[in-house]
C-alpha cells in the first residue's frame, strides 16, 4: 500500500503564492510598460508625420 501523500506545510504554500504573485506583478508590469512605450511610439510617428506633411488632412477629423 502507497503511504497516502502529506500535505506540504504551510511555509511551503506561502513561498510558493508570493513566488507566483511576483511573477505575476512582475509580466502584468512588463505588459504595462510595452503598452506605454508602443502607445509612445505611436504617438511620435504620428506626430512625426504631422510634421513632415502639412498638405495631408490629419486622420482625425475635428
Amino acid at each position: 500500500m502507497p503511504p497516502s501523500p502529506t500535505p506540504p506545510p504551510p511555509a511551503v504554500l506561502a513561498v510558493v503564492a508570493f513566488s507566483y504573485l511576483k511573477v505575476l506583478s512582475d509580466f502584468s508590469f512588463s505588459l504595462a510598460q510595452i503598452q506605454l512605450w508602443q502607445n509612445l511610439r505611436l504617438h511620435q510617428l504620428h506626430h512625426r508625420w504631422r510634421c513632415f506633411s502639412p498638405a495631408s488632412p490629419p486622420l482625425v477629423k475635428t
